[in-house]
């Protein structure tokens, strides 16, 4: 049959799990995509959606709208030459790499 996945992403631990109650923690998904090589007769279809909070949202560790973290991330992206840094904020990958969120 039909099967529907929910993945939780970074803003799970950034967001719901500091209220969540004591011992109680939902793990947020890694997830990346690579596709495999295929012929050149074939083909491979995937979807994937990602719903950001309201830009009038107040990012609470930032201190700023989740409207001005996104203008800054595309801002970065134009000032790095298509390449931005911390798109998509994940904590873990981001302290591998030595950087922050802004």
């Amino acid at each position: 049959g039909d099967i529907v996945v929910f993945m939780l992403g970074d803003g799970v631990d950034q967001i719901v799990n500091p209220r969540m109650p004591e011992g109680v923690r939902l793990r947020s998904a890694p997830h990346a995509m690579s596709m495999p090589r295929l012929a050149s007769n074939q083909a491979r279809m995937w979807y994937g959606r990602m719903f950001l909070p309201p830009a009038e949202a107040l990012s609470e560790p930032h201190g700023v709208t989740f409207g001005e973290l996104r203008r800054r991330a595309v801002e970065d992206v134009h000032e790095g030459g298509g390449v931005g840094r911390g798109l998509g904020c994940s904590r873990a990958l981001l302290e591998n790499e030595g950087t922050q969120c802004k």
